[in-house]
């Protein structure tokens, strides 16, 4: 089964890749363009995990603490705080310690 979850996924990025490569060739899309809207959806994305992981009521896995290797892992303290904030009735309350997801989120890997 897992075999065909894999091969239905590489069908899936040759079939949109070739997709744009026909668009850019073929109806002369702008490459520049593409690249735009590829970025700006990335940004959707983030936006919206990041508002997403500030209502998140569990805990951040183990998976999001490195051991053993140069990523540092943000405000340790926070990810071990209980309770939450409730800014208004009309949203869920928000849980300090989502915050550590979202700084791993947004974290920038610097080059060395």
């Amino acid at each position: 089964m897992v075999k065909i979850e894999r091969r239905r996924d590489q069908f899936t990025a040759v079939l949109s890749n070739l997709v744009l490569f026909v668009g850019v060739f073929v109806f002369r899309w702008d490459p520049h363009l593409i690249l735009f809207f590829y970025w700006f959806e990335v940004g959707i994305v983030v936006i919206r995990e990041v508002i997403q992981s500030l209502f998140a009521e569990l805990p951040p896995s183990e998976e999001y603490r490195p051991s053993g290797s140069k990523a540092t892992f943000p405000l340790k303290e926070l990810a071990d705080v209980r309770g939450s904030l409730q800014l208004t009735r009309l949203l869920p309350p928000i849980y300090p310690r989502g915050s550590v997801e979202i700084l791993s989120e947004l974290q920038v890997p610097s080059v060395a």
